[in-house]
């Protein structure tokens, strides 16, 4: 009988663990729904979201006074604009609401209903901007389904185009999967069919876009938060010997790897996350590229609880900045401490982690 109270407490723990982050998730996600049904009923859209809106109507019923650039807020590639012209004008509302609902469904359904993704900040802020980044977030759950050796679907082709939308942040995922799928041409076939369906259009209502979008790419400067310790160095100020340090230790973490790969232990994770920590255009909330990784380990889903207590802390004082909030130093604390991890663990490869978590899980 005394042998089998841990085991009853053991059963007690887990099911209050259950029931307290069923509740966690109804409150998040309830929250984030009445965001959504608040901002319909108020007829306003989230910032980035109205971007987009604007950007469409503008391209698709005024191609004449389109224009990229900082005049017009008009940044994205113009097949995005051309995929939401016939949406947008038939039922403006369920566009708006499934471009909101669907990045809650898609972190719920990838994190198999655990409420700690719904904590992930760059998620957050995802979510209250009405951003695109989810659009690509596919691929990268394709790309940690490959780090499984499973073979493909013939219709997985059909989210390698979706790149197209934010090529700054999918590439990385796309060039993998193209690499991983050549033994599979149906896939890739399937793939181009998709891709002249999307882009197509978008040549033939503007044949020059492509140059005038790479002539009117946004520059560095206007980045608010840029998640890539990269940037570092364009922020350093008077006060800024805590930045210097994190750049030296992001130059040794970058040399240290280059090390590892020529012992040919680099896996797409660790590719991934020297994408995350030296890619100038990665924002913050393009790092919810990172949750097909951080859900699939119980170390990693632990660290996202620590991120969330400490960011904002980090967040308020790493810059000194007056406001309540800067991306900055979310942005900065979560791919150094995931890669932290990651040199922990080594030498052992991800993947063998990976299967290792979900046969524990």
């Amino acid at each position: 009988m005394i042998a089998a109270l841990p085991r009853n407490i053991s059963l007690h723990r887990e099911v209050l663990i259950r029931y307290l982050n069923i509740v966690l998730l109804v409150v998040l996600a309830g929250g984030y729904i009445s965001y959504i049904i608040v901002g319909i009923i108020r007829q306003t859209a989230p910032y980035d979201y109205g971007l987009i809106v604007r950007g469409t109507q503008t391209f698709c019923h005024q191609p004449d006074v389109f224009q990229y650039g900082p005049a017009q807020d008009n940044y994205y590639p113009a097949p995005l604009y051309t995929s939401l012209c016939l949406p947008l004008q038939l039922a403006p509302v369920l566009l708006q609401v499934l471009w909101q609902l669907l990045p809650l469904i898609l972190v719920i359904w990838l994190s198999r209903g655990q409420a700690v993704a719904l904590l992930f900040l760059p998620f957050a802020d995802h979510a209250l901007l009405g951003q695109s980044t989810w659009l690509v977030l596919p691929l990268y759950m394709l790309a940690a389904r490959e780090c499984l050796d499973r073979p493909p679907r013939a219709w997985h082709g059909l989210l390698l185009p979706l790149a197209i939308i934010k090529p700054h942040v999918a590439f990385a995922a796309a060039i993998w999967l193209i690499y991983r799928w050549r033994r599979f041409p149906r896939v890739l076939a399937v793939g181009a069919v998709s891709a002249a369906l999307i882009y197509l259009p978008a040549f033939f209502m503007r044949p020059n876009w492509l140059l005038e979008w790479l002539a009117h790419r946004r520059g560095l400067e206007t980045w608010l938060g840029v998640a890539s310790a990269a940037r570092i160095p364009f922020r350093l100020g008077s006060d800024s010997m805590l930045l210097i340090g994190l750049f030296a230790v992001v130059v040794g973490l970058l040399i240290y790897s280059l090390l590892r790969w020529k012992r040919g232990r680099l896996t797409f994770y660790d590719w991934l996350l020297l994408f995350c920590l030296s890619n100038l255009l990665i924002v913050n909330y393009d790092l919810i590229i990172l949750l097909p990784f951080v859900l699939a380990r119980r170390r990693l889903r632990a660290l996202v609880l620590v991120i969330n207590l400490f960011a904002w802390l980090v967040t308020l004082n790493l810059l000194g900045h007056e406001h309540t909030y800067n991306p900055m130093g979310v942005s900065l604390l979560i791919p150094l401490i995931l890669v932290a991890e990651r040199l922990l663990t080594a030498p052992h490869s991800y993947t063998g982690q990976l299967q290792q978590n979900q046969i524990d899980d």
